[in-house]
């Protein structure tokens, strides 16, 4: 799997929605409102651990339609973080990492919602950081 499919997902779901770019996306009004929402939900506070820093931006920890739309239901695949926090956990040598990287930087390592029902967590298992994993589906969905 390419390193970056996760980026090329999102931007072809935002396309649908409207979106020209993602850059579109985070200064439209939607994402403020879901901004905001997950930023209150964690009291203002980052939510990495050991962090106490403000949050003033928020990590997606998968991208779907319906996280990216902010369903009330699925913004808990949205993290309150320090803009420190996050850079540490989006970049490596000025360099953007995948997805699944920044995750584990972030301390949410291999874990991600079941990629069919999206509403248990699923460990994902690494390889390596050169962009191969597998994902698992939760009990209910191997049926």
């Amino acid at each position: 799997m390419n390193t970056f499919q996760d980026y090329k997902e999102r931007d072809k779901i935002l396309l649908g929605l409207g979106y020209s770019s993602y850059k579109n996306y985070l200064h439209s009004p939607l994402w403020k409102k879901i901004r905001t929402k997950v930023i209150q939900r964690a009291n203002g506070l980052c939510e990495i651990s050991g962090c106490n820093a403000a949050a003033s931006q928020v990590h997606h920890l998968v991208y779907s339609q319906q996280i990216l739309l902010g369903y009330k239901r699925k913004l808990r695949h949205l993290i309150a973080v320090c803009r420190s926090c996050h850079t540490h956990g989006e970049f490596a040598n000025r360099q953007k990492v995948s997805r699944s990287e920044a995750n584990h930087r972030l301390g949410f390592g291999g874990w991600v919602p079941c990629p069919k029902c999206h509403k248990q967590r699923v460990r994902t298992d690494f390889e390596n950081f050169s962009g191969t994993q597998q994902y698992k589906i939760c009990r209910c969905c191997r049926k």
